[in-house]
């Protein structure tokens, strides 16, 4: 590769890092006004651990799924607990770690904010996108998240979610 395609190849890197950076902020920012009495973050916080075995909701393993560190779920964590939408409790399997559990209070506004935004924001979001776009997009993003080796382990199995049946989400 010559100078000309490298730097040509940097500049369209460098574009496409921050077109990933605003696009992930926009989508972020548009998300919460979605998501009623959550933000985006915590939502998906919530959802994270319905996809986690119970028993194994660890911070550690709840920000694996949601990939980021320990400390951005723990401050995640502590402002669901503030509004008591988890409980967190000691680990039976591991005495380090706490277990982290969806209240009532979770459950019910899990349930609400879920099917409000995969009905209308998700609708709105990937509106002019094909079934193919979005599993080329979906495939592009995954192989990205992979670059160090860590592979995804993102939300791929269907859950249920308490208090919603599969009908309301189509």
């Amino acid at each position: 590769m010559d100078n000309k395609e490298l730097n040509e190849l940097r500049y369209i890197m460098d574009q496409t890092y921050a077109s990933l950076i605003a696009v992930s902020n926009k989508l972020q920012t548009a998300g919460d006004s979605y998501s009623g009495d959550l933000t985006s973050k915590q939502l998906l916080t919530l959802l994270a651990i319905l996809h986690i075995p119970e028993g194994d909701a660890t911070i550690i393993n709840i920000a694996g799924k949601l990939g980021t560190t320990k400390q951005n779920a723990t401050r995640i964590i502590k402002s669901l607990e503030k509004k008591n939408y988890i409980s967190v409790v000691p680990s039976e399997k591991d005495k380090r770690a706490v277990n982290v559990m969806l209240t009532e209070a979770g459950i019910n506004s899990v349930s609400k904010n879920a099917r409000d935004v995969k009905k209308n924001f998700m609708t709105d979001i990937f509106n002019d996108f094909s079934k193919e776009e979005l599993e080329t997009l979906w495939q592009l993003l995954k192989k990205l998240y992979s670059y160090d080796g860590v592979p995804m382990d993102g939300f791929e199995e269907r859950v249920q979610i308490p208090n919603i049946s599969a009908e309301m989400l189509e």
